[in-house]
């Protein structure tokens, strides 16, 4: 793992400031976007396909049982693994261009991004994004298996149900990123991140309960939204406010904070766990008459809920740093939320005389952004992007059967026409 490591920071080096003169700032975000996508549609196609071979290997060989982890693993290696260098051969190099002005020394090149004050915002902010994502994601699937007591099929479909949505968003947030900055996708996108995590702390009341599974689902569906904002944003961020020419030193540092951050948050989070594992807060309404007492459980922290909640105001802090960050041509976080609500309000306008629909049309979303509570407006937003698209597809699909029925009976109607012909004949 470690020489692994070495190798994978010459690699990326490379690669970040080679993209950086490569693909044009104007269409950053939806290039990025769209690379991440086919990523994780081929990660899940062979993921899929590798469980599957190592699960008929298991069944099938007593003994050897572990060689199926090793052919997939060669499988990757020899052919996927080899491939990319010869795909990365063909696309087209850029020639390097110098910072104008005489040639700087090796320490003033390497301490340039952290004299640079906007750039060190954007250093830390990845550090501390790093360290409070790490110490809560990890233990995701840890939570499922252990504490909710989810057998290991029902996590993969909750994985799988994480990815089809992280896939779905890549589209709408790579051009959402050219149209208000790169900036503004990955503050909606950090916030909605923090009330999933927020959201893992009610998953018992203190035990499962009947809203454990649907709350999961409703998780699920929205840490995969929020990862395909905060996942080629955190990269590309970093490529469009380093400087031309000097972007190697830039990009390098970048992706120091974000290594150790992603390092030191597991470490961190296990550390957190294992401390909380024999810690409870619980927090009960009781209600006393003279007959009996009901006692509902309001809230209820136990063992990893300590760390979720600690990583939600880690998170919280880490998002005021990244506001104070400076992007040319970045637009409020406002504005990208009324550009995911604003398809709703399209798509149910003509059908405002419907009393649910004209709710919807004309309620009164500004309000919600007076609530003191990260990621609630952007959920909403999310939401009604994703009905409105579910809609539109619906019309679209309801339009061209009318039409394939229409033409049917016209077709029907000549055949006829024709047959009667012929008879009068």
């Amino acid at each position: 793992m470690a020489i692994r490591g070495v190798f994978v920071s010459f690699t990326n080096c490379a690669w970040n400031s080679w993209v950086r003169d490569l693909v044009p700032q104007q269409v950053l975000g939806s290039s990025f976007a769209r690379r991440q996508m086919w990523a994780n549609l081929a990660a899940m196609a062979f993921g899929l396909l590798a469980s599957l071979f190592i699960s008929y290997w298991e069944g099938r060989a007593s003994g050897n049982e572990a060689l199926g982890y090793t052919f997939a693993l060669l499988f990757g290696a020899v052919f996927l693994g080899l491939a990319a260098p010869l795909f990365m051969s063909m696309v087209p190099e850029p020639l390097m261009q110098s910072a104008p002005g005489p040639k700087p020394s090796l320490f003033s090149t390497i301490s340039s991004p952290f004299r640079d004050a906007n750039y060190r915002r954007l250093i830390l902010f990845l550090f501390l994004w790093g360290v409070a994502l790490n110490m809560s994601i990890p233990f995701f699937a840890v939570y499922m298996l252990l504490r909710l007591g989810l057998p290991l099929p029902a996590v993969i479909g909750f994985s799988i149900l994480s990815q089809g949505f992280n896939i779905l968003f890549l589209r709408v947030w790579g051009p959402l990123a050219d149209r208000f900055g790169i900036k503004a996708i990955l503050s909606v996108s950090v916030s909605l991140y923090l009330l999933v995590v927020l959201g893992w702390t009610f998953k018992t009341m203190p035990e499962r309960y009947f809203l454990t599974i649907p709350l999961l689902v409703i998780l699920h569906m929205f840490a995969g939204i929020a990862a395909a904002g905060t996942t080629f944003t955190t990269g590309t961020i970093g490529l469009k406010l380093a400087p031309k020419g000097e972007a190697t030193a830039y990009l390098a540092a970048a992706s120091l904070a974000a290594s150790l951050g992603a390092g030191l948050g597991p470490l961190l989070g296990g550390y957190l766990g294992d401390f909380f594992s024999t810690r409870h807060v619980s927090l009960v309404f009781t209600l006393i008459d003279p007959t009996r007492s009901i006692q509902l459980p309001t809230f209820d922290l136990l063992g990893f809920d300590f760390l979720f909640l600690i990583t939600f105001i880690l998170g919280i802090f880490t998002l005021s740093i990244l506001r104070a960050l400076r992007e040319d041509g970045e637009a409020s976080r406002e504005i990208v939320v009324n550009a995911l609500l604003a398809p709703m309000q399209h798509a149910v306008r003509p059908m405002s005389s419907v009393p649910g629909l004209n709710f919807l049309s004309q309620f009164p979303y500004g309000i919600l952004r007076r609530v003191p509570f990260p990621g609630l407006d952007v959920a909403l937003g999310v939401t009604a992007y994703q009905l409105a698209d579910m809609a539109k597809a619906a019309t679209v699909a309801a339009v061209r059967g009318q039409r394939r029925v229409t033409q049917n009976s016209q077709g029907s109607g000549k055949g006829n026409n024709q047959c009667l012909g012929n008879d009068k004949g």
